[in-house]
């Protein structure tokens, strides 16, 4: 994530205005009034706006989710990039969400935010799958989903358990 965030330059598609950085986009996840533990309301994160590669992705200010109940909402530190995000990021996967949308199956992260009725706590560091959404600073993720990641595990090696590792 850090290397895609360091080499995507954001850039107008002109057919598509709200592609500028900075823009405020409608993503799939729940947008919430409640911004937790000092977390600002806008998170950097990558948008797929057209079918194409990953060279097409832009970078874009995004609204912070809160979780629901069930969910966790965690700072990405790692985020996988496996063959189903490319072929998602071209349109040609079985699962074909909305455009835009934040490419990104894999993540490992520390929880900043937790919703009603879990037993994960802040600051517990966890990997999970998502069906999209894990290129950006920060994420939901269901509870029922996470792997609780060992101090001795670094989040490099955690992230490829719930996709890679399992295939």
């Amino acid at each position: 994530w850090r290397r895609l965030t360091e080499q995507t330059v954001a850039r107008d598609v002109p057919s598509l205005p709200e592609a500028r950085p900075n823009a405020r986009l409608r993503f799939p996840d729940r947008i919430g009034g409640s911004v937790p533990h000092g977390i600002t309301n806008l998170r950097w994160g990558a948008a797929c706006m057209v079918e194409g590669s990953i060279d097409d992705l832009v970078q874009v200010k995004l609204p912070t989710p809160d979780p629901g109940p069930g969910e966790l909402l965690i700072r990405v530190e790692r985020a996988a990039l496996n063959f189903s995000d490319l072929l998602m990021i071209a349109g040609t996967y079985q699962v074909k969400p909305t455009r835009p949308f934040t490419p990104g199956q894999e993540v490992a992260g520390i929880v900043v935010a937790v919703g009603e009725g879990t037993s994960c706590a802040v600051g517990q560091r966890v990997a999970s799958k998502v069906f999209w959404g894990g290129f950006a600073e920060f994420t939901i993720i269901r509870e029922n989903m996470v792997i609780l990641i060992p101090d001795r595990v670094s989040m490099s090696d955690a992230v490829v358990l719930p996709v890679v590792y399992t295939t």
